[in-house]
């Protein structure tokens, strides 16, 4: 009997038990980090009780991605990507079981916090260009924006059931029995990983001999050669750089323009991620539509959300929480239309020896970009009403729709199953 056509969008990937054991190993591994970012964030506050150490802890946890990301694209290319991502998933869980030990024991000093997070981030920095480039060695090219748009759904899904149930597991099992079961969704999915690793296709390697330089200068050039790559690079960091004033200025938002709590937050966090989700449902569905399409479709739903954050001074107070929370749905349903787009499209577009580099690269624009549009964010947020800032950078967004649908070598991007 066939499937109903949005369901037949998930079979191709869901029948295969390569791509299957990485979808699951790959949730529960967002389950874990939505545990860890709670268990760990109440620890290091009960240790503490300093929200200036807080602030410290988390400027470590964003060096490694800045400092260690492009290593890890050189790792993907020289080692099989499954192995490497296992490996270092194994490692994370046993970062967590040494935490949760200590936790248990009651003897887990300030310093080792500060250690484990630069560690832990290290291993997840390292990993990311293996993650990414994974599911080519799995799947065909048409394959990969459907996989992608789902695992990006599952994982949201997953991350929010983690973070639902998170306190409730706290209270019951105390902090330090959390994060073993935090410990413990990483190393099954590095089982799953390794098991996924067993069906995919061999990849050639780069040369061992080749200095890291020249690799990643290698990685560069591809993209430079390949139009469509650099295009997209530019528009992932100019993405990245507009929304890093609503991430870094939220909380001021919900607290001077709407008037509301910390409650609040967690509410918009939540919306968010449900548009995520559902996004990631939505990427699969039009995983047959060019990638032009989906980008400017996707970049109209994210801009047009973010514009929609200068309306709610404008209305009767009691409209300001309603539509943001629209807004942040609408938001959630475009990024990982976007994302996985521009993840698919350098995969169809990148030989199996480059993936990792030109992944890192891609990735290592939106670390430089966070940084630097939060640094912006600051000053700009003291100088213009939040409305107006979220407004005129939700506008730079949209401004990117024409110039996709104008850009020539988008253009030229077929359908999936045409590359």
């Amino acid at each position: 009997m066939a499937l109903p056509k949005p369901l037949a969008a998930f079979t191709p990937f869901l029948r295969q038990p390569g791509p299957r054991a990485l979808l699951a190993g790959n949730a529960i591994s967002r389950f874990g980090d939505a545990l860890d970012t709670v268990a760990f964030g109440w620890l290091v506050y009960r240790l503490t009780g300093s929200t200036l150490m807080m602030g410290m802890l988390y400027t470590v946890n964003a060096l490694p991605g800045l400092i260690f990301g492009l290593a890890g694209g050189l790792l993907a290319d020289r080692r099989p990507p499954a192995r490497t991502f296992a490996l270092l998933c194994a490692l994370r869980g046993a970062l967590v079981l040494l935490i949760a030990v200590l936790a248990l024991l009651e003897r887990c000093p300030v310093y080792m916090l500060f250690v484990f997070t630069a560690l832990n981030s290290t291993c997840e920095a390292l990993g990311s260009p293996a993650a990414q480039k994974l599911p080519s060695l799995l799947l065909p090219p048409p394959a990969l924006d459907g996989y992608l748009g789902l695992q990006q759904g599952l994982q949201t899904g997953a991350e929010l059931l983690g973070y639902a149930v998170s306190g409730l597991v706290i209270a019951l099992l105390g902090m330090g029995h959390t994060l073993l079961v935090d410990a413990a969704t990483f190393l099954a999915c590095a089982a799953l990983v390794l098991r996924a690793g067993r069906y995919a296709q061999p990849a050639p390697q780069a040369a061992q001999q080749e200095t890291p330089r020249r690799a990643l200068l290698e990685g560069v050039r591809h993209i430079r050669r390949v139009a469509p790559l650099a295009i997209l690079a530019l528009y992932e960091g100019f993405v990245t750089l507009m929304l890093a004033p609503f991430n870094a200025l939220n909380i001021v938002y919900v607290g001077t323009v709407l008037g509301r709590g910390p409650e609040t937050v967690g509410v918009m966090g939540v919306t968010f991620m449900v548009g995520t989700l559902l996004g990631g449902l939505l990427a699969t569905l039009l995983s047959g539509a060019a990638p032009r399409l989906r980008l400017t479709l996707s970049t109209s739903l994210l801009g047009t959300g973010y514009a929609l954050l200068a309306l709610p001074p404008l209305l009767p107070g009691w409209m300001g929480l309603p539509l943001t929370l629209a807004a942040c749905v609408l938001a959630g349903l475009g990024l990982p239309v976007a994302i996985t787009t521009v993840q698919a499209v350098t995969l169809r577009a990148t030989p199996a020896h480059l993936r990792g580099r030109v992944l890192s690269l891609l990735l290592a624009v939106s670390y430089v970009s966070t940084p630097l549009g939060s640094a912006a964010a600051s000053v700009l947020g003291s100088l213009v009403a939040l409305p107006a800032l979220f407004g005129a950078c939700g506008l730079m967004v949209l401004l990117c729709v024409p110039l996709l649908l104008l850009c020539a070598p988008l253009r030229r991007l077929g359908a999936p199953s045409a590359l």
